[in-house]
């Protein structure tokens, strides 16, 4: 019984140190490796778990540094119909005037 103390601590420190690795895991980072191996071996040191931690916070990027566009061009679509949508309830609620939802669905139209 009085094992289960220290065995729960030791978990409980484990999964706090590997925070920057399930952080980069949740968020499908595209350098999921690389963050783990920062985190496991230089984790130890506070900053390379704080870097481990940005990293796995960042957005990941190509080789030449630039920041990934994912295609989602099949849900745009619905998410501008959507955004219209939304806009109409608010022209109808009186909290836009029918020139400002012109200009935002042209905007979104466009």
């Amino acid at each position: 019984m009085d094992s289960i103390g220290p065995a729960m601590v030791i978990i409980f420190l484990i999964v706090v140190y590997m925070i920057p690795t399930f952080t980069a895991i949740s968020n499908d980072h595209r350098n999921k490796a690389g963050i783990f191996v920062l985190n496991l071996f230089l984790g130890w040191s506070l900053v390379g778990w704080v870097a481990a931690l940005v990293w796995a916070i960042s957005k990941g990027s190509d080789e030449d540094g630039h920041t990934r566009i994912t295609d989602n061009s099949e849900h745009q679509g619905v998410d501008v119909y959507s955004k219209i949508e939304r806009l109409s309830a608010l022209k109808e609620k009186g909290a836009l005037t029918q020139e400002e939802f012109d200009k935002e669905k042209a905007k979104l139209l466009s």
